[in-house]
């Protein structure tokens, strides 16, 4: 049993106290990733950890350069406006896009753990080091995006669906039905706006800013400012189209499937 090695003279970074146990315990995150290399293709495990000559470091770092790789044409992808036609999870694990700047780090700090454990913590505190600094200081997109949109072209968007589902009009709704109504939606489970619900091109465009927003995931994202919100119903209001939005992207994902294989086009 090779011990937990001792704290590092340098922190990796203040935020590594924020951060979960799994990541402050070496032998907690090598056992993870050791798990999940092994159930993932055993035979490839097999060949690689039974070698004499096997570098575990090249083999984890390939994954990660991989995976990199796989981030940026997903990022291409979606600046281009083109669609992602496979699920993620269909992916072999080495074409899996990162979504988390936490994703990229786990590797790192294992990395990083596993030097330290070797005897190696001059090496673990050059390069590395600053690597993981970076993760922890920029994630993946170096910085978040900030998202704004009027209250009106919320109601605007939502009055569309109730109107094209016989509900009335939103807009003709006072503010004690629209909250009666976004509460009831927000607790059910069911999808409320239908994928073949015919849209202007306003309406349209309130519900792209939100499956963009879906696609891109929490970790790209900062504060979404509602410009001229007066009531609870318009944040309510943005609630719901968010749930709808992350229903839909999800939705399609699951849709499309996969064979474990790339798939850009």
């Amino acid at each position: 049993t090779i011990p937990t090695p001792p704290s590092p003279p340098v922190p990796v970074v203040s935020s590594l106290e924020s951060m979960s146990s799994a990541a402050l315990d070496p032998m907690e995150l090598r056992t993870k990733l050791y798990d999940r290399r092994r159930s993932a293709n055993p035979d490839a495990f097999r060949r690689t950890h039974d070698h004499v000559g096997a570098q575990p470091y090249r083999v984890v770092l390939g994954r990660v350069h991989s995976r990199l790789l796989a981030t940026r044409r997903r990022m291409e992808l979606l600046l281009s406006g083109r669609e992602l036609s496979i699920d993620r999870a269909a992916l072999r694990p080495s074409d899996q896009w990162f979504e988390t700047g936490d994703e990229l780090a786990e590797p790192l700090l294992a990395l990083y753990w596993s030097l330290w454990e070797c005897g190696s913590g001059k090496i673990a505190d050059g390069r590395l080091l600053d690597l993981i600094r970076r993760v922890y200081a920029f994630g993946l997109g170096l910085m978040k995006v900030d998202l704004r949109q009027e209250s009106e072209r919320h109601a605007a968007a939502l009055d569309a669906v109730t109107t094209y589902l016989g509900l009335g009009s939103y807009l003709e709704w006072d503010e004690d039905a629209k909250e009666a109504f976004l509460t009831k939606e927000l607790q059910g489970r069911r999808p409320l706006i239908p994928l073949d619900m015919p849209m202007t091109e306003e309406v349209q465009e309130v519900f792209d800013t939100f499956k963009v927003a879906a696609r891109l995931g929490t970790d790209s994202l900062g504060a979404y400012v509602i410009s001229m919100a007066r009531s609870a119903s318009d944040i309510l209001a943005v609630e719901l189209l968010q749930r709808e939005a992350r229903m839909q992207v999800a939705g399609a994902m699951a849709a499309a499937g996969g064979n474990g294989e790339m798939a850009w086009g």
